[in-house]
């Protein structure tokens, strides 16, 4: 009965229809040659990524080829969750909030 209420219940069926209905149908364009990317070039950011939607939604877009998945997290433990389950890199903004905003230097050393 679990079973039903994972990937096969309202989580999966969230993450699948977010990645048909808000990534797979765009065209993203590079910016130099005005061609469609490939999934291997688009990058893709996913907030909460140890939730229950955020972890399949990162295993969907890796099964199905994106290779530049990124998560953000709030603790070391989440993240590297996220990256078993397919995530390039993951964040833990925790560790990189002052209080007002996230530095900037910090999230690209994070994330390359």
């Amino acid at each position: 009965m679990s079973k039903f209420l994972t990937i096969y219940g309202p989580t999966g069926f969230t993450s699948f229809w977010s990645i048909k209905r808000e990534i797979e149908p765009f065209k993203i364009l590079d910016v130099k040659t005005q061609q469609p990317k490939t999934k291997e070039n688009i990058n893709i950011v996913i907030s909460s990524v140890a939730g229950g939607i955020g972890l399949t939604v990162a295993e969907y877009l890796s099964k199905m080829g994106y290779k530049r998945i990124y998560g953000i997290a709030g603790t070391d433990k989440k993240c590297q969750v996220a990256k078993d389950l397919g995530c390039k890199a993951c964040l833990n903004y925790k560790k990189f909030y002052d209080g007002e905003n996230i530095r900037s230097r910090e999230f690209e050393k994070a994330i390359r």
